[in-house]
């Protein structure tokens, strides 16, 4: 026995932390002992535990607790789940396009394109979310260019949306079975010896925990009462007994009663008296006459008790029902104030707001920010491959690059930078590999201040761009060496206006001097020229009171400027816009106007290109509930065209564009009709299109059957020597989600003269663990530029499958 408990003292005095233990498994919290270790785990079932801590030797301490000081915790050793350090989803497509013909904006028959691209979401280690897309395009076209891309990107809203997923989840931990569960179920379970449900208590439950176990025990105690109380009372229906106890005092009342009546019989029977006495010899075996009144006492009393224990039963179901009251009320309460806790997380709409939640609220170590997360949260953007940057209207501004780019505004600082490779001819498909020019950029940026806040922003940039149109010239010169610099603030007026300005100078390597790139930074510091100058102004603004948006901006510049976002070439050009957007008659009815001049940046605009022309853009909706949906709009349109040179442009005309859209049930059927009307506004000399100055009205309407949808499709196109009518009546079938066959007729009628037959057909297979499958093809007859209908074959192939 002395070797056990010397083997016993050994172990206490050389672990770094023992209990005694038995039975039941319970975790230390932490804010018990505080002696730095984090959540040990012990097996116990004593009155009084006994941790050691602080190591051995003279740095042990015995630390004495209760039993009934310990909260029980769930235990989930080797069921906790680990995050996998990389989780992915997204999907694949794949495209295939065949046209027997194609005359818009140059002419080619049996084109053939093939697409391949495939989009990924995913994250690392559950804390740190990116994008990748992977895109691969080739063709048979000397227009459209063989390319293959690869983006990566970490974009701030993502890492928002992650840690605003994560301070949901842990809301929704406050709303676990263990206190939501039903009150009653609860002590039923517990009296019948099957274990309640205990959820997974955290810092951010364990308040909410100890109200609800504070209600429970007193709801508990009535309910342990009331259950005594029914089973003294032989769990009988009080009533029936009260009746039961009437019963037996009326019975004992008349039994009474005829003892009575025997009793006086015996007493007058002269046989039975006694000579000496003069009594009855049994008198003293007989009850007296007045004992009726002791039997009716009993009664009385038994009454009253089950009365008096029936009147304790109701009390306490009262009470009962109040506190079982009392905790449905705080559940309610409580998915009502996690749900609120739910939305002003929702709300959270960038990292400094993110950042003053957690600080203020005691969310679950779990979902407290990491080091790197905290850094990511100050990063706008992270792009490797394939990147859409924009930056100021006057430097970069809305550019496909491939290369790197970073933008970050931890704290007060921002920083940006960009190199890579130019596609400034966003528009790909009319450069092939061969024509195309090689365009490159690199850009970096300093300020002061929060980017969407008051800021300062300095911004160089270098590279080189193609100063010229020069669609199909692959010459070296068509390229010029690039250089600026620009200096840009932001001042937020209120929280809801706010103002930007911008000045910028540049210079290009034949500006001024040929040949001469040393001087292309001396020409962009020297500020007695001004030709290479410009300016800009920008606002925006929002008045709530009378849901009024304003924004708009002037733009003024030399004609040796040059940057990443303007394309005009020794043209001396001011542009501006101006925009309103306005709701009326209780937002139903949304009024979208603009006025610009000089606003169209595009790399396909003459080089030369100022223009005088003010385009004016208005949009009138309206939108009420059972009534149709209705928008008129007249506003710029643009249309490319091949120019004798055989370089492509891009013109600029105004359209007049009608919508309306109405769903609506008829004689039990689900129906929906739509009718477009499209107006265009440019001249022959505009555009290779036939549609030119032409109208076109479209009219369908659909009718949801049980098993099937029936659509017609109607559209008159009228132009100077066009006049066409086209039909087309619809069938598609779904079955199951898995099958769908559509098929249908074109009718064209050209000049009311010449009739052609052309016809749809399509089929989409969904095949599980594999993806989803369709098939298209058109028959159509097309007008020409020579006004007759030529007969084109359209095909589509295309593949889609999700992970």
């Amino acid at each position: 026995m002395h070797c056990i408990k010397y083997c016993i003292l050994f172990m206490m005095t050389t672990s770094s932390i023992f209990c005694f233990a038995q039975q039941e498994t319970v975790l230390l919290p932490k804010q018990q002992h505080g002696y730095g270790f984090a959540h040990p785990y012990h097996s116990l079932n004593d009155s009084i535990i006994v941790v050691e801590t602080g190591g051995a030797c003279r740095g042990t301490r015995l630390t004495y607790i209760k039993r009934q000081h310990i909260q029980v915790y769930e235990q989930h050793i080797g069921t906790a789940q680990k995050e996998d350090f990389l989780n992915i989803h997204g999907n694949v497509l794949y495209n295939f396009n065949y046209r027997s013909y194609i005359d818009t904006p140059f002419q080619q028959t049996g084109m053939v394109q093939h697409t391949v691209q495939t989009f990924m979401d995913g994250d690392i280690a559950g804390k740190y979310p990116f994008r990748a897309v992977f895109t691969y395009r080739g063709s048979n076209s000397p227009y459209f260019s063989n390319a293959s891309d690869i983006s990566v990107q970490y974009r701030q809203s993502d890492m928002l949306e992650k840690v605003k997923y994560d301070l949901r989840k842990d809301a929704d931990s406050s709303l676990d079975k263990g206190l939501l569960e039903n009150p009653s179920k609860k002590y039923v379970l517990q009296q019948s010896g099957n274990p309640d449900s205990l959820g997974s208590i955290t810092p951010f439950t364990k308040g909410l925990y100890r109200e609800y176990d504070s209600l429970y025990a007193i709801y508990a105690q009535k309910r342990k009462e009331l259950d005594s109380l029914e089973q003294r009372s032989g769990n009988k229906n009080l009533v029936q007994a009260i009746i039961e106890a009437r019963e037996a005092k009326l019975y004992k009342q008349a039994r009474s009663q005829a003892d009575s009546i025997a009793q006086s019989k015996h007493i007058w029977d002269w046989s039975k008296l006694d000579g000496t006495t003069g009594k009855n010899k049994n008198a003293s075996k007989l009850h007296p006459i007045d004992s009726t009144s002791g039997l009716q006492n009993n009664a009385d009393s038994d009454e009253a008790k089950i009365t008096k224990a029936q009147d304790s039963i109701y009390a306490l179901k009262r009470q009962v029902v109040q506190d079982e009251n009392k905790i449905l009320l705080f559940q309610k309460k409580l998915t009502d104030s996690v749900s609120l806790v739910k939305r002003n997380i929702n709300q959270l709409n960038n990292p400094q707001s993110v950042n003053d939640y957690i600080d203020k609220n005691d969310t679950t170590e779990r979902s407290r920010l990491s080091g790197a997360q905290k850094f990511l949260l100050s990063v706008n953007q992270i792009g490797i491959g394939r990147s859409w940057i924009n930056y100021s209207p006057l430097t970069v501004s809305n550019i496909s690059l491939n290369g790197f780019n970073i933008e970050m505004n931890p704290g007060n600082l921002y920083v940006a930078a960009a190199v890579g490779s130019v596609n400034s001819q966003f528009r790909d498909f009319i450069l092939n590999n061969n024509t195309a020019a090689t365009q490159s950029v690199t850009l970096v940026r300093l300020g002061i201040g929060k980017i969407n806040k008051n800021n300062w922003i300095l911004t160089m940039y270098t590279g080189r761009k193609a100063l010229l149109n020069t669609t199909g010239i692959n010459d070296s010169a068509a390229t010029q060496q690039v250089a600026g610099a620009s200096i840009s603030t932001t001042r937020v007026v209120n929280k809801n206006t706010s103002v930007s300005l911008e000045y910028a100078r540049s210079s290009y390597e034949d500006a001024y001097a040929p040949g001469q790139l040393k001087g292309l930074a001396g020409r962009v510091l020297n500020f007695n020229m001004n030709v290479n100058a410009a300016w800009a102004v920008n606002f925006k603004s929002v008045y709530p009171l009378t849901n009024t948006k304003i924004d708009g901006g002037y733009r003024k510049m030399g004609e040796a400027f040059q940057s990443f976002t303007i394309y005009a070439t020794n043209v001396k050009q001011d542009a501006y816009l101006f925009h309103v957007n306005q709701l009326l008659w209780k937002k139903k009815l949304t009024v979208d106007a603009s006025v610009r001049k000089n606003d169209f940046n595009s790399p396909l605009t003459a080089p030369g290109y100022s223009n005088a022309s003010v385009f004016t853009a208005v949009q009138v909706s309206l939108a009420m509930p059972r009534y149709p949906f209705v928008s008129i709009g007249y506003y710029p349109s643009s249309q490319l065209f091949t120019g004798s040179n055989n370089v492509v442009y891009q013109s600029w005309y105004n359209t007049l564009n009608a919508i309306s859209s109405y769903s609506y049930k008829a004689a039990s059927l689900n129906m929906t009709t739509s009718a477009v009307y499209t107006k265009f506004y440019n001249n022959q000399s505009d555009t290779a299109f036939s549609y030119y100055n032409a109208g076109s009205f479209s009219l369908t309407h659909s009718v949801n059957l049980s098993s099937f949808m029936l659509q017609g499709n109607l559209t008159v196109t009228d132009q100077a020597l066009i006049h066409l009518v086209t039909m087309e009546p619809l069938v598609t079938y779904p079955y199951k989600r898995i099958l769908t066959l559509t098929g249908g007729i074109k009718y064209s009628r050209l000049n009311h003269e010449q009739t052609l037959l052309g016809g749809t057909a399509g089929m989409s297979i969904l095949i599980n663990h594999f993806g989803t499958i369709q098939f298209n093809y058109d028959k159509v007859y097309l007008p020409s530029y020579n006004g007759n209908l030529l007969p084109v074959d359209l095909g589509r192939i295309t593949y889609n499958r999700e992970f």
